[in-house]
């Protein structure tokens, strides 16, 4: 303990490998996330690859709900949707433009999702402006969305 704070005290001048250690390091990580986000994401991390062997239809993940967004159409406020036999999905791409990793999740669960759940609250709040129901975009299992079943979690 008494080492620790001699490093404190001291100062970078007197253990300057130390400091030279600790710069390179900052750099480097500063450099990770702020420029190779993306990649590092879906090239580096495990944890997709991970996630995809551990995956089986009743896995719950975060999962868009092919069977009442599709068929997609662009949104137009004066048409009934259903009438013309379009999907929720309203096509704005909101979902693409927040992913980390650039992935469009109503094209499946994919190796690059990170979980990160910003594509169900772009699609909720679009959901609400053109006034459809929440979570064409959200946690549930393949299982749960070919059967057209809601989850139900247990609260302990």
């Amino acid at each position: 303990m008494d080492y620790v704070i001699s490093l404190i005290k001291d100062g970078p001048g007197e253990h300057v490998a130390g400091f030279a250690a600790m710069v390179i390091f900052s750099f480097v990580h500063y450099f990770v996330f702020a420029k190779l986000r993306e990649q590092v994401c879906i090239i580096i991390c495990p944890y997709g690859r991970l996630q995809g062997v551990l995956l089986d239809r009743n896995s719950i993940v975060i999962t868009y709900d092919y069977s009442r967004g599709e068929p997609r159409g662009k949104y137009n406020p004066l048409e009934d949707r259903s009438a013309i036999n379009k999907g929720d999905c309203v096509e704005c791409g909101s979902c693409e433009i927040v992913c980390p990793t650039g992935i469009d999740i109503r094209n499946g669960t994919q190796l690059e999702c990170i979980n990160c759940t910003a594509c169900i609250d772009a699609c909720n709040a679009v959901m609400r402006r053109v006034k459809k129901p929440e979570g064409l975009i959200r946690y549930a299992s393949e299982s749960s969305i070919a059967d057209n079943t809601k989850l139900k979690f247990n609260a302990r």
